[in-house]
């Protein structure tokens, strides 16, 4: 794509391509896949992404700042250190399998029935996000805080280190198994051994 002046990409096939030059800002991207790219802290203020399908890229640090993810998959992605709450929050729809969303930001945002299968999301934050009916399953939270957040009806079993307050944020139908159970625990002081 490099030295391409095009606003618009549908259909296509983006392989190994690595943009650090060449600018993104205000780009539409539909039915589009990326394989093997690297868009890491490249600014994407003001893309669009429509059924857009990421695998095995690497976005870490990138600037979503009035993106739009519109029906966008992430396969096998390293996504580290992206503020998700700075992108454009109407019809947001994300799903993200083995991927690696550590030291992310999410506040405020509409995730309900949002993907997050075997990913790890380490020292990650959800700040008052609706995530009613998420499927986290098989993922890694460890050191990640939920505050004032909605996980009514999430799927929480299989889980490593989700430790949250159940005082704080909404729980209720949610599914944790054994393990998931001690992390609930942990905000009242109690030891399961």
């Amino acid at each position: 794509m490099s030295q391409n002046t095009e606003k618009e990409h549908e259909d296509e096939v983006f392989t190994s391509l690595k943009w650090g030059e060449d600018p993104l800002r205000g780009r539409v991207f539909r039915d589009c896949l990326f394989e093997s790219c690297d868009v890491s802290g490249v600014d994407l203020a003001r893309t669009r992404w429509i059924d857009c399908t990421f695998r095995r890229c690497n976005l870490s640090n990138a600037k979503l700042t009035g993106a739009t993810l519109r029906s966008v998959r992430f396969e096998s992605c390293k996504l580290l250190g992206i503020d998700w709450s700075a992108c454009e929050t109407l019809l947001l729809e994300l799903a993200f399998r083995e991927c690696d969303l550590s030291y992310a930001l999410f506040s405020e945002m509409p995730l309900e029935n949002l993907v997050l299968i075997d990913s790890v999301l380490r020292e990650a934050e959800f700040v008052r996000c609706n995530l009613a009916g998420a499927d986290f399953g098989g993922s890694d939270f460890t050191g990640t805080r939920f505050v004032g957040c909605d996980l009514r009806g999430a799927d929480c079993r299989a889980t490593e280190g989700v430790a949250l307050d159940p005082r704080d944020n909404r729980v209720e139908g949610a599914r944790f198994d054994a393990a998931g159970v001690r992390g609930l625990l942990e905000a009242f002081g109690i030891v399961v051994e």
